[in-house]
């Protein structure tokens, strides 16, 4: 059986209107490292379908479909270096969502077919999402110009506030099924420009180019957005509907949008040591002949500290019908005895509870478990908690990534969310709560 190793990429350029999608696409596809990419073009494959004609909601959904149909395609057939392509991406269950499982299908394809070639084929796909938006004053400025531009090539309907107002309030979520890379085009200066390319070009070569700090200030900055762009759009009193759908802005503005965050989630994957345990591992020897030594069969012994209340959440959640698995790369017995302890716990069920250790491929290992038992839950329907370096890879994968709080900053700037307790105090309970919330 012959083997090998890829990456592939997918870069999408997404945004509200006029944020800048494609200036900044059409900057990138001018780079020399990229002069091989392939791109799909939204418009093109709307244009060969329907023309020039304004879409219908339905026509819009197949026009996305027939978009990630030719994405999917491109990944398993061509299999190219990197994958370049425009699109909104404003809601999450009609546009954040098929994305993340086009991917994912397409990661899932490649993987069944090197199987069946008898060939071992290690490949990830990596998903980069660059999500450009700037403020109200910019959308006024380039509303001007883009009207003086306008031509019937564009498909583009948007080009006076009302309608952009409009479609940001009753369009637009901050993604939360992936974590995006947020760009503020709004100052359009030299330096600023250079700036956030210097950004994008990281991102998409495998970095992150912002900490975990200013990752949530733009984050709320574009939450914000949304959120001003519903105020306005209520106060231009546009007629009955309008005042209806926002007249509680004020409590769509209050709205903690944390805890919205656990309302999907299907699925909770747990590191072990730092997550489960304090981290702390303690070595030491047992008398030979001793009932420990007799227990474990070994002289020297290795000790970590578990939290009951961990446990117990951990229960109680499988009792509500979400599955918990515990996925680590430590060797050490006693992650074995923990997990073998709550997978009887829960009936030997692995679709209930299931561990692996020793795992070197922590998203194979996932994927492999979802398709063998729970093939209904997708990736960005998991919640992986994890506090080093060795968790990045997967909680890339997951749809809710979380780091405890006193995890590595590497972890913590990958996380969406972090939580209050550490690792071995309670985090796993706390976790385990906030899903049953909102389950």
């Amino acid at each position: 059986m012959s083997s090998s190793s890829k990456e592939l990429t997918v870069c999408v350029v997404s945004g509200p209107t006029l944020s800048g999608k494609s200036y900044m696409l059409n900057w990138l596809l001018g780079l020399p490292e990229y002069k091989d990419v392939v791109l799909i073009e939204m418009d093109k494959i709307r244009r060969s379908v329907f023309g020039n004609r304004e879409l219908t909601d339905t026509e819009h959904v197949f026009k996305n479909e027939a978009v990630l149909h030719a994405l999917r395609t491109k990944l398993i057939v061509e299999r190219p270096r990197i994958v370049f392509l425009e699109m909104g991406l404003p809601t999450e269950d009609k546009h954040q969502k098929p994305l993340v499982a086009a991917v994912t299908d397409a990661q899932r394809y490649i993987k069944k077919i090197e199987s069946e070639r008898d060939e071992e084929c290690d490949l990830r796909i990596n998903l980069k999402v660059i999500l450009n938006y700037c403020d109200i004053e910019s959308v006024k400025r380039r509303i001007v110009y883009r009207s003086s531009q306008l031509d019937d090539e564009s498909c583009t309907n948007v080009f006076d506030l009302e309608t952009w107002l409009r479609d940001m309030s009753l369009l637009f979520e901050t993604p939360r099924v992936y974590k995006p890379l947020p760009v503020n085009t709004s100052n359009e200066s030299a330096a600023a420009v250079q700036e956030y390319r210097q950004e994008v070009i990281s991102f998409i070569d495998g970095g992150w180019p912002i900490d975990q700090a200013a990752w949530m200030a733009r984050t709320n900055e574009f939450r914000d957005l949304i959120n001003q762009a519903r105020q306005s759009f209520a106060e231009l009193n546009l007629g009955e509907q309008a005042r209806k759908m926002y007249g509680k802005v004020t409590e769509i503005i209050r709205t903690n949008h944390s805890s919205d965050l656990f309302k999907n989630i299907k699925l909770l994957a747990l590191d072990c040591d730092g997550v489960m345990t304090d981290g702390t591992t303690l070595v030491g020897t047992a008398t030979l002949g001793s009932d420990i030594q007799k227990m474990t069969g070994a002289t020297g012994i290795e000790l970590a500290r578990f939290n009951h209340r961990d446990g117990a959440g951990i229960h109680a959640l499988i009792e509500t019908g979400v599955p918990v698995i515990m996925i680590t790369s430590q060797r050490s017995e006693y992650v074995k005895v923990r997990g073998e302890k709550l997978r009887k716990a829960n009936g030997s069920d692995d679709r209930r509870f299931a561990y692996f250790y020793q795992i070197e491929n922590k998203v194979q290992c996932l994927i492999d478990y979802l398709a063998k038992h729970h093939p209904e839950i997708s990736l960005d329907q998991v919640c992986y908690m994890g506090d080093d370096i060795g968790d990045i890879s997967i909680m890339k994968a997951v749809g809710l990534p979380i780091a405890v709080q006193d995890a590595q900053p590497e972890a913590k700037e990958v996380a969406l969310h972090i939580t209050d307790r550490a690792g071995g105090n309670g985090a796993v309970r706390e976790v385990c709560d906030l899903i049953m919330k909102k389950s």
